[in-house]
């Protein structure tokens, strides 16, 4: 007689859902205080390096074209708006250089962060360690550039063709509420997607980054959208005193972002660095030999 063979049912475990958390904002400013100096510098070489390349590419651009915005007086809109197509090429190429710069110290920036939260010691020369996601981050910040231009030319089209005659109360409440839909919409976006620049700092690829983002935020959208806006009001308020604000706020924006990406996606630790061990040399005369000589 044949017995059936005992099975032991299987039981699915689900890993829990991870959820938002308010607390980044105040755990942010507290790494920042383990290192102030370091991000105080990287955050004006950030806010300065990319503004002041862009403004010298766009001068030597505009030499080598002897196209400028101010060699001749404009009279009507005509002549201005045959200037600004002549001045095309040299407005997409100062975009690109300022755009690549500044993914190229974002990455560094990030880096920063991410090194701090993993809890490895961080300096100065981290921030110009960010060339080999520059692209990455590049096509990030594009894709997000282009989505938010899409979504704003159509509205500020329509504003300018009603403004410009006689709009009714109807059309500018209309107006107002596409405005305030598309800030939600970018929000939302902004909210799923938000631990994706992390990600690409620590050598993701875009799609992957961008899919690992979703995957992780789509549970609790809502709260993170909310931390968004909440960062926002913080950065808004700290640029009110001549902006100096910016050099607590950027920081802490890239520490958010890399505790995002610890909590939510489970940062992995850092590399272990591994220390070749070396035996000591044989000694004459002395028995029984060490046991990495037997």
């Amino acid at each position: 007689m044949q017995y059936p063979q005992y099975a032991q049912p299987r039981f699915e475990t689900r890993p829990p859902v991870r959820r938002v958390d308010f607390g980044w904002l105040s755990e942010a400013f507290d790494l920042f205080k383990q290192q102030p100096m370091v991000w105080i510098v990287s955050t004006l070489i950030c806010g300065f390096g990319p503004y002041a390349l862009n403004m010298v590419v766009t001068m030597i651009s505009e030499f080598a074209t002897g196209v400028t915005t101010y060699a001749t007086p404009v009279t009507n809109l005509n002549q201005l708006g045959s200037m600004y197509v002549r001045l095309i090429p040299t407005m997409i190429i100062s975009t690109f250089v300022y755009m690549f710069c500044l993914s190229f110290l974002g990455s560094g920036l990030l880096r920063i962060a991410i090194g701090q939260v993993r809890g490895q010691l961080v300096d100065l020369a981290d921030l110009f360690r960010g060339w080999p996601t520059t692209m990455r981050m590049l096509g990030l910040g594009m894709m997000m550039q282009v989505t938010s231009w899409i979504m704003i030319v159509p509205i500020v089209i329509f504003g300018i063709d009603e403004f410009n005659g006689n709009p009714s109360v109807v059309r500018i409440c209309l107006l107002a509420g596409a405005y305030v839909l598309m800030l939600i919409v970018l929000g939302t976006l902004s909210g799923l997607i938000v631990p994706a620049f992390a990600l690409i700092a620590d050598g993701e690829k875009v799609f992957r980054a961008i899919a690992r983002s979703l995957s992780a935020m789509k549970h609790d959208w809502i709260r993170a959208s909310l931390l968004l806006f909440l960062y926002g009001i913080i950065t808004f308020i700290g640029a009110i005193p001549c902006f100096a604000g910016y050099l607590v706020t950027i920081p802490m924006g890239a520490l958010m972002l890399a505790l995002v990406y610890r909590d939510m996606l489970e940062m992995p630790p850092p590399p272990d660095v591994y220390v070749q061990y070396i035996p000591p040399p044989p000694t004459e005369g002395v028995w029984p030999p060490p046991p990495s000589q037997h």
